[in-house]
C-alpha cells in the first residue's frame, strides 16, 4: 500500500511532456497516384485516404492543446500519373484542395503543368524556379509565401537541390518551364524573397522547403551559415532512397544541422510517406520536440471518405482513356520498351538523329493485355518532341554525354543532321552546345507519341530502329 502511494506520488509530481505549439506535416512526390479507389493505378494501394485521414487525425489531436497545423508538398506530385495525364491534374487540385493544404511547391517533374491548373489550387503555390530577370517560372507561382495561421506568422521558401550548382548537375534541373517553355534558373537568394513578402502580425516562424535534398557531405556550412542569418527556423527536406538505405522509413535519422532538418524520404517511388515535425517556442527560438516519418496505411490512420468521394468523378474519365495497346506474348523488360521506343522516334520523317536517356523507361510490361495506362507508367513524360539542328562534325561531343542514348542514319552525309529528343534533352543540348536552331515537332507530347505508335504498329514488340540506323560512337 505504501509503495503503491508513493509511486502515485511520484508519478504526480513528474512534469508532463511538452506540448507542441505547431505541427508541420509535408509531403513530396506523389507523383499524381491519385486514382479514384475503383481504378487500379500504377500502386494497387492507394495510400492518399489514409494521408487524408492522418491529416485530420492530427488536426483533431493539435486542437485539443491549442496547437496549429501547417501542411505542405514539397513538389513533383502534380502530375506524373495516368490519372493526371487525363484529367490534366484536376484529379490532384481536388485531392489538396479537399485535404486543406497550406501551400504547394512545384518540383522539376511539375515543369509541364496545363495553364489553367494553377487557378483551380486554393493553396498557394511556389516554384524554387524563376526566369533569368527574376520574374515568375510559371504564371501564379512565387518563391515564397507569408500567411496566419492562428497567433503565428509562418513564411516558407521553396528551394530545389540546396546550393548546387546547376553545372555540377545538369540532368537534374529543368532549364525549361509551364506551358510556354519559358528559360528558368533555380533561386538562390533569399533575401530578396523574404523581404518581398507582406508583413504579418504574429509570432514569427519560417521554413525552408528543400527538395532533392540529399544529405551533402559534409554539410554545406556556407549555405546553413546564409539560412541562419535569414533566421530559417526550420529546413523541409526530401530525397529518394535507392538499396544503400535502411528498409525502413523510422531507421533513418536526420541530419544534425542548425537550422535543422526534417527529412521526409521515400524508397525507389514505393507508397506514400508524411513527415511530421513537432515544435514549440522557448526562450524566443523554436525548439523540435518530435521528428517522425510515417508511412501510410490502414494501420496509420482511417482512410477519409470525403477524399475519395472529391476524386470519385475522375473514373469515368480514366478508364475512358485506357485504350487497349495490344497483346503480349512475353514480359518485356525497361531495355526492350527503349529499344521500340527508339524505333518509333526513328520513323520518323526529315530526322537523321535520335536520342532518349537509358533510363528514360520506368518499369516494364507483364505477358497479356496492354493497355494505354501502362505505357504511360513506363514512359510518363508528355512534353512535346523536339528536332535540333546538329552539325555533323558535333555529333561525337553528343554522343559523350552522360546516361544519352544517341542514334544516327548512317545513310545521311549531310553536314547538319536533326536530331529528335525529349524537351528536356533538346534543352540540354542547347545550353551545353550553343546550338540555336531548335524547334517543337508538330507532334502530340512524348508519351501519345509514343502511344500512337504502339497502336498503329501490331508487331511493336519486335520493333528496332529502322533501316540504316546505328549507335553514334564518341
Amino acid at each position: 500500500m505504501v509503495s503503491a502511494l508513493l509511486a502515485w506520488v511520484v508519478g504526480c509530481s513528474r512534469p508532463a511532456p511538452p506540448t507542441p505549439e505547431l505541427i508541420i506535416l509535408h509531403t513530396a512526390r506523389l507523383r499524381g497516384n491519385v486514382y479514384p479507389t475503383d481504378v487500379r493505378g500504377e500502386i494497387p494501394l492507394q495510400h492518399y485516404p489514409y494521408l487524408a485521414g492522418y491529416v485530420k487525425a492530427t488536426r483533431a489531436e493539435a486542437a485539443r492543446h491549442g496547437a496549429e497545423v501547417v501542411v505542405v508538398d514539397l513538389g513533383d506530385s502534380l502530375a506524373g500519373s495516368f490519372a493526371a495525364h487525363v484529367t490534366g491534374s484536376r484529379n490532384m487540385a481536388a485531392f489538396f484542395n479537399t485535404v486543406g493544404y497550406d501551400a504547394l511547391v512545384l518540383g522539376n517533374l511539375d515543369a509541364d503543368l496545363p495553364a489553367d491548373l494553377l487557378p483551380q489550387l486554393q493553396a498557394p503555390v511556389l516554384s524554387p524556379f524563376t526566369g533569368p530577370a527574376g520574374e515568375p517560372a510559371m504564371a501564379g507561382t512565387q518563391p515564397g509565401v507569408r500567411f496566419r495561421k492562428g497567433g503565428l506568422a509562418i513564411a516558407l521558401l521553396a528551394n530545389f537541390h540546396g546550393d548546387t550548382p546547376v553545372a555540377q548537375h545538369p540532368l537534374r534541373f529543368p532549364s525549361r518551364f509551364g506551358p510556354d517553355r519559358r528559360p528558368v534558373v533555380p533561386v538562390r537568394e533569399y533575401g530578396p524573397v523574404l523581404r518581398s513578402l507582406p508583413a504579418i502580425d504574429g509570432v514569427p516562424f519560417t521554413a525552408m522547403a528543400w527538395m532533392k535534398f540529399e544529405r551533402p557531405d559534409p554539410p554545406p556550412e556556407r549555405f546553413l551559415g546564409s539560412l541562419r542569418a535569414l533566421g530559417i527556423d526550420l529546413i523541409l527536406g526530401h530525397r529518394i532512397g535507392n538499396g544503400r538505405d535502411p528498409e525502413s522509413w523510422q531507421g533513418v535519422a536526420p541530419p544534425d544541422w542548425d537550422p535543422p532538418v526534417t527529412e521526409n524520404f521515400l524508397r525507389n517511388n514505393l507508397g506514400f510517406t508524411v513527415a511530421r515535425t513537432d515544435l514549440r517556442r522557448e526562450g524566443g527560438s523554436w525548439k523540435v520536440l518530435r521528428r517522425e516519418v510515417i508511412p501510410l496505411t490502414a494501420n496509420t490512420a482511417p482512410p477519409d471518405e470525403e477524399v475519395r468521394a472529391a476524386v470519385a468523378p475522375f473514373a469515368a474519365a480514366i478508364r475512358e482513356a485506357d485504350l487497349a495497346v495490344g497483346t503480349l506474348d512475353r514480359d518485356l523488360d525497361a531495355a526492350a520498351i527503349h529499344r521500340i521506343y527508339l524505333a518509333a522516334l526513328s520513323s520518323m520523317p526529315d530526322i537523321e538523329l535520335i536520342a532518349s536517356p537509358s533510363d528514360s523507361i520506368r518499369s516494364g510490361w507483364k505477358a497479356g493485355p496492354l493497355r494505354a495506362g501502362q505505357v504511360f507508367n513506363s514512359l510518363p513524360w508528355t512534353a512535346p518532341l523536339y528536332r535540333v539542328s546538329v552539325p555533323a562534325s558535333r555529333v561525337a561531343e553528343l554522343a559523350r554525354l552522360e546516361n544519352l542514348d544517341l542514334w544516327r542514319n548512317r545513310e545521311s552525309s549531310d553536314p547538319v543532321l536533326h536530331l529528335a529528343t525529349s524537351a528536356y534533352f533538346a534543352s540540354l543540348v542547347r545550353e551545353q552546345f550553343g546550338l540555336v536552331e531548335i524547334e517543337p515537332l508538330p507532334l502530340p507530347g512524348e508519351f501519345d507519341f509514343f502511344l500512337g505508335y504502339l497502336r498503329a504498329r501490331p508487331d511493336f514488340a519486335e520493333a528496332i530502329p529502322g533501316p540504316g540506323w546505328v549507335r553514334a560512337e564518341p
